[in-house]
């Protein structure tokens, strides 16, 4: 079955600040059936790593080029 809401987040650079924004978004969740995607453009920062260790619920979309947000 499909989750209710879906929420996508586009990334680049901002390790701290997506971590931040993360753990808001797990907080409005909580007792909603939703799911969480990140886009990350390339980031050249530890994001892909603090995602893999920090949220390993979240799913990730990792462009090997920085594509920017349309």
């Amino acid at each position: 079955m499909a989750k209710k809401i879906s929420i996508v987040i586009v990334s680049y650079n901002v390790c701290q600040l997506l971590d931040e924004c993360l753990q808001s978004v797990a907080r409005a969740l909580q007792g909603i059936d939703g799911e969480v995607f990140v886009v990350d453009n390339h980031s050249v920062d530890k994001t892909i790593a603090m995602l893999k260790e920090k949220r390993p619920e979240v799913k990730v979309i990792a462009n090997e080029e920085n594509v920017g947000y349309y």
